[in-house]
């Protein structure tokens, strides 16, 4: 009767130390996998800055729309820019230069007097002078009656051409002027009419010389005599 018992108790403890290995198994796997999902405290720290950092960048480069409270009493932006008791952010137009207007010439006039425009002709001569934009377009006019200058064969006619050069100058807006400085005070001054067109004529008159002129006839002042023969039949 004892060896039975003593099998059976031998049965008892194999059972009883597999179930505990077994529930070591599990107790070191579920301790495992709970390691595995733990974060540091130090690990956690770096994480929570790094995503600080990266919201702040990105509300940095997210442009900022206006609020709705100072647009509320407006049906748009327009309407909003437009009043003058709602303050908002100034907007500032870039100015671009005239084209062709030199920095080599420097205009002393004073506020109150002539301003040069883009329509206005300088007198003088180099390349700061030629590049003004009056200029330019005087040059244009010049090349498209220099021909006609240089083929008109009386002198009446060639001061009609200066004078038309002159005249659509003159007929810009703002009016066109011919402008010239006064060398001790510095300051621009129009030259009148008649100055013009003279420097007009010797504009024309240098340019002609590449086209085959006719010499130009000036209007005599005394009319031709006319001859009376006499017969000399008895």
């Amino acid at each position: 009767m004892f060896p039975a018992n003593d099998d059976a108790s031998r049965g008892r403890t194999d059972i009883l130390m597999q179930i505990a290995h077994q529930a070591n198994s599990v107790r070191r796997a579920f301790e495992d996998v709970r390691k595995r999902n733990t974060v540091s405290t130090a690990t956690a720290a770096v994480a929570q800055e790094m995503a600080s950092m990266n919201k702040k960048r990105k509300s940095e480069e997210t442009p900022t729309l206006p609020s709705k409270a100072s647009t509320r009493h407006f049906h748009s932006r327009i309407a909003h820019m437009t009043r003058g008791d709602i303050k908002g952010p100034s907007i500032s137009v870039p100015t671009s230069r005239p084209y062709g207007f030199s920095s080599g010439i420097t205009l002393n006039s004073q506020a109150y007097q002539i301003q040069v425009t883009n329509n206005d002709v300088v007198c003088g001569v180099g390349k700061s002078i030629n590049e003004l934009v009056g200029n330019r377009r005087f040059r244009v006019w010049i090349d498209l009656h220099s021909k006609a200058f240089a083929k008109s064969p009386r002198i009446e006619d060639r001061v009609k051409i200066a004078r038309s050069v002159v005249h659509t100058i003159q007929s810009c807006v703002p009016q066109g002027r011919f402008l010239s400085m006064d060398p001790h005070s510095g300051t621009w001054y129009d030259v009148g009419y008649e100055r013009a067109v003279r420097i007009t004529m010797e504009v024309l008159s240098h340019e002609m010389m590449t086209y085959p002129t006719v010499s130009p006839v000036k209007p005599s002042g005394a009319s031709s005599k006319r001859k009376t023969y006499v017969s000399m039949a008895a």
